[in-house]
C-alpha cells in the first residue's frame, strides 16, 4: 500500500513539475496582444481600488481577474515582464485543484490520467501564457464544483459557511467572465432535476439552499450589470 502511494503522489509532483515547466517556459516570448495591454492598464497599482473598479466597469466586466492582478502587481511589481508569472501561477494551482476535485470523485488512477490530459491540454497552456481571464475563470469553476460535489453526488450536508462560499465563488466567476452564466445555469438545472431523488427532506432543503446561493449570485451580477 505504500508504495502504491507513494508512485501516486510521485506521478502527480512530476505532471505538476512538467506542467509548470510547460506553462512557464518562454512565457514573455510574444508580445502583449491589445486586450492583455487592457488588463495591464486596468490593474495598475497605483490607481486606488474605486479608480480600478471606474475603469474596469468602462472597458469590460472582468472585475475578478483586474483586481487579483491589481493586487499581484502591488506585491511584485507593475512590470510588465512580471504580469504574465500572474496567469501562469493560476494554473499551477488550478492543475493541482483540478487532481483534488478528479481524486474526491473518482479512483486515483481516473484522477492522474485527468490530471495528465489538463497537462498537455494545449488551451491551458496557452491560456496560461496570456494576461486574460481564463485561467481564473477555469480555476474558480473548478472551486465551485468541488464545494458541491463529493464522491459523484452532491455532498449530503453543508454548513452555513459552505452557502456563503458558493455565493461568492459564483460572484467571483460570473465576474471573471460573463459566460461563465452558462455553467452557473448547468449547474442550477442540473440540481432542480435532482430535487426528486431527495430520500429526504433534509436532503431537499440542501439542494434548494444550494440552489437559493447560486440563483442569488446571477440576480446580484445581473443587477449590477
Amino acid at each position: 500500500m505504500f508504495k502504491t502511494k507513494f508512485k501516486s503522489i510521485s506521478a502527480v509532483f512530476f505532471l505538476i513539475l512538467f506542467g509548470s515547466i510547460l506553462r512557464i517556459y518562454n512565457l514573455n516570448f510574444d508580445d502583449f496582444w491589445y486586450d492583455e495591454m487592457v488588463s495591464f492598464w486596468l490593474s495598475d497599482p497605483n490607481l486606488n481600488f474605486f479608480e480600478t473598479l471606474k475603469r474596469v466597469f468602462s472597458s469590460n466586466l472582468m472585475v475578478t481577474y483586474e483586481i487579483f492582478l491589481k493586487v499581484y502587481h502591488q506585491l511584485v511589481g507593475y512590470d510588465v515582464y512580471n504580469s504574465r508569472y500572474f496567469s501562469s501561477i493560476l494554473s499551477i494551482i488550478s492543475l493541482t485543484f483540478f487532481y483534488v476535485l478528479l481524486r474526491k470523485n473518482s479512483s486515483t488512477e481516473a484522477a492522474i490520467y485527468g490530471l495528465l490530459l489538463l497537462v498537455i491540454n494545449i488551451y491551458h497552456i496557452k491560456y496560461s501564457l496570456e494576461l486574460r481571464s481564463y485561467i481564473l475563470t477555469f480555476l474558480f469553476t473548478i472551486i465551485l464544483i468541488s464545494l458541491i460535489f463529493e464522491n459523484k453526488k452532491i455532498k449530503p450536508s453543508f454548513k452555513i459557511l459552505n452557502y456563503f462560499s458558493i455565493f461568492f465563488v459564483t460572484l467571483f466567476l460570473l465576474f471573471s467572465h460573463a459566460f461563465s452564466a452558462i455553467i452557473i445555469f448547468s449547474l442550477v438545472i442540473f440540481l432542480l432535476l435532482k430535487l426528486n431523488e431527495g430520500k429526504t427532506q433534509k436532503k431537499v432543503i440542501t439542494n434548494l439552499l444550494v440552489i437559493f446561493s447560486l440563483s442569488l449570485s446571477i440576480f446580484l451580477f445581473l443587477y449590477l450589470n
